[in-house]
């Protein structure tokens, strides 16, 4: 594989400073890194959002229910 790069690039000396431009790009561009980066932080919020409705869901559902017993106690005024 190596042997073939560098007889293409023997032959053809301006696609071999196109390569090294291209490679050079690549390495410079850090646009897939950042791309990462918010796939990451964004994984990790949805992550933190459902460990927080597991932590909070039963708490909240039996305040609800607490709530509609008591309204159904009280008499409506008149």
């Amino acid at each position: 594989m190596i042997r073939l790069v560098v007889e293409t690039l023997s032959e053809h000396p301006e696609e071999g400073n196109r390569m090294l431009n291209f490679i050079k790009n690549f390495r410079a561009d850090e646009d897939g890194a950042v791309t990462v980066d918010w796939v990451v932080l964004t994984a990790a919020i949805v992550g933190l959002g459902i460990a927080v409705l597991a932590t909070v869901r039963d708490g909240a559902t039996n305040l609800a229910d607490e709530i509609g017993v008591e309204l159904q106690d009280m008499d409506p005024a008149v």
